[in-house]
């Protein structure tokens, strides 16, 4: 067909998958939504200015942070406030887009992969693909979990460099001049950098492309050589950069994990083939969104299932290599498979398992289910390879209706995800509060009763961090109950033996705020936990300084607030001016004790940073 209809069709695959996540779009914030979105001041953008969007951009933190991505996410809030369902629609339209590009590239990788097939038949498998990849059930917690806007605009952007890559390429092998487009694609690819990290796996997925259909080809053979040193460079340069930037820093964030580097690496061995299983068997008791229960590989047989997982993977990359020149395709989703998993699956203190980031990795057994259909047409079983394809399509569709349709309301959903995994404290942690909401305070509520029984139960679970614990203790406090003296000493045990993540600090954060607040928590207690904290997690900024503002404003204990105030600047050592500024701010809210208190520590921090000069 023609270029104009195809992309037609494609527009109109992409639209009809899309309105299989419609019933999903009347669902709530979930997990991490919280914090990047909803918590987050630096989005929320009152009005259209330059100083707004720059303040948007700088929104996630990090050496450069994410702010395609950032700046998305406060346009959607200056359009429409924190709705959740303005936030998911844009997630969709997103989406949409990104199966459109999809629709594109398989156009011409099929030119690539099967050049002896009819252009029109090339052209529906193509299409029938990016309506399967668009469809399948396992998009639902990308499309429709608010904070994935990141992953969806990183695979934006990759698929767009992707299309102009293989577009430049194709003319370079005829010998046309290409390298503005190469260009193009090298900009399309920064700004999917500036959305997500994950973008930093679009080289991998072109040497996959170059190795088993372009095999680095082109008009004459110094551009051939050139493209393949290019490719060897980059890539040198790729493991020193991982090598001697990325992995020390990322040794140093172990610390807030119940897992060793070495640990996560044999963790991957089981969870991608699991991913593998939920894309071909996307049943909804496979895909629970909180995967918390997955335990980390401590050996490559403690669980046995880790090496059984890495002879699996093993097998696939052989298997890669062996149809590399009958069954190209095959051979390129396997590639895709794993270069889609560089980033995620990396020795990086990231968690162990999250469904979305199968994003693009679901293209994989669609190619190999593919490949599968056109032998079984060209065997003479058109009938029954029809017949398969529309079954998997409605299968999936049912799938994700159901599925979508559970995610558009937030107590089903809780209720969903604890039932489908009862050994998820997070799935747990979350129906609980669903419950605390509707019963309004009523400690005679029903709802509060049940809430308090999940609660229980999300505490007692394995590796449950002290959120459910820090629930109990607040909610009995703020509704005048008396808090039990166990719910203390599991708290504090939590706080002393277990890894101190994000969650655990989410707990501590959220004691210290409460508390400011005026609610009326043991100080003693607090003071214990904080004492704990910081001394397991010295160089915790955000700690140190949660535990000096808690000790001035309300322990009145000037000393202790130094003591912390301190130990934070000597943490900020790369800015000098960090104490002064603290000590100022101290001053300017008369909190003059504490300024005091500090000043002795500013003083001979500023004559060190002045003898280092």
């Amino acid at each position: 067909m023609s270029s104009l209809r195809y992309f037609g069709c494609a527009l109109c695959v992409a639209l009809v998958a899309c309105a299989a996540f419609i019933p999903g779009l009347s669902g709530g914030f979930l997990f991490d939504d919280f914090q990047a979105v909803v918590s987050n001041q630096h989005i929320q953008l009152k009005q259209l200015t330059l100083e707004g969007l720059l303040t948007a951009a700088r929104a996630y933190g990090g050496p450069y942070g994410r702010p395609v991505s950032t700046i998305s996410l406060a346009l959607s809030y200056w359009l429409h406030g924190m709705n959740a369902s303005a936030f998911k629609v844009g997630n969709l339209f997103i989406h949409c887009l990104n199966i459109f590009l999809l629709g594109w590239l398989l156009r011409q990788l099929l030119q690539l992969a099967w050049p002896s097939l009819q252009k029109r038949a090339r052209d529906w498998y193509a299409l029938a693909i990016a309506l399967a990849w668009g469809l399948h059930p396992l998009q639902v917690s990308s499309v429709l979990y608010v904070v994935q806007r990141m992953e969806l605009l990183g695979h934006t952007f990759t698929l767009l460099s992707l299309v102009v890559y293989i577009y430049a390429r194709n003319k370079q092998v005829v010998g046309i001049r290409s390298w503005p487009l190469f260009l193009a694609g090298g900009m399309a690819c920064l700004l999917g950098l500036l959305a997500k990290e994950n973008a930093a796996q679009f080289p991998l997925y072109t040497f996959v492309i170059e190795l088993v259909l372009l095999r680095f080809s082109a008009s004459n053979r110094t551009v051939s050589a050139s493209i393949k040193v290019a490719y060897a460079g980059l890539f040198s340069a790729g493991v020193l950069v991982f090598v001697w930037f990325v992995l020390p820093r990322a040794a140093e964030q172990f610390s807030l994990r119940d897992f060793t580097m070495w640990e996560r690496v044999m963790s991957q061995f089981r969870a991608l083939p699991m991913y593998l299983y939920w894309m071909i068997w996307p049943s909804p008791s496979n895909l629970t969104f909180y995967h918390d229960d997955f335990l980390p590989s401590r050996g490559l047989l403690a669980p046995w299932t880790t090496l059984a997982g890495l002879t699996l993977l093993i097998a696939l990359l052989l298997l890669a290599v062996l149809t590399r020149k009958h069954l190209p395709l095959v051979s390129v989703a396997i590639g895709f498979f794993f270069a889609s998993h560089a980033v995620t699956s990396a020795p990086i203190a990231l968690e162990l398992v999250f469904e979305h980031r199968n994003y693009f990795a679901l293209l994989a057994p669609l190619l190999v289910i593919a490949s599968l259909m056109r032998w079984m047409i060209d065997s003479g079983q058109r009938i029954v390879a029809f017949s398969l394809v529309i079954a998997l399509l409605m299968g999936f569709a049912f799938t994700t209706l159901l599925r979508s349709a559970i995610w558009g309301s937030p107590l089903l959903f809780a209720n969903s995800a604890t039932i489908d995994n009862k050994n998820s404290a997070r799935a747990a942690y979350e129906l609980a509060t669903i419950y605390l909401q509707r019963s309004g305070g009523d400690v005679y509520s029903f709802y509060y009763a049940l809430a308090m029984a999940e609660l229980k139960r999300a505490a007692a679970l394995p590796r449950s961090s002290p959120l459910p614990e820090q629930a109990i203790i607040l909610t009995k406090i703020k509704l005048g109950q008396p808090v039990e003296s166990e719910w203390w000493v599991r708290i504090r045990d939590k706080f002393k033996n277990q890894a101190l993540g994000p969650q655990e600090f989410s707990a501590f954060y959220t004691l210290h705020s409460e508390r400011m607040e005026g609610v009326p928590i043991a100080d003693d207690k607090l003071q214990e936990i904080s004492e704990i904290y910081v001394t397991r997690q010295p160089s915790s900024f955000e700690a140190h300084i949660l535990y000096a503002d808690y000790a001035g404003r309300v322990l009145r204990d000037f000393s202790l607030a130094a003591r912390e105030y301190c130990a934070a600047i000597k943490i900020r050592k790369d800015d000098p001016g960090y104490g002064l500024r603290v000590t100022s701010s101290l001053v300017r809210q008369e909190r003059f004790g504490e300024a005091r208190a500090l000043a002795p520590c500013v003083a001979s921090r500023s004559k060190l940073a002045q003898a280092l000069q």
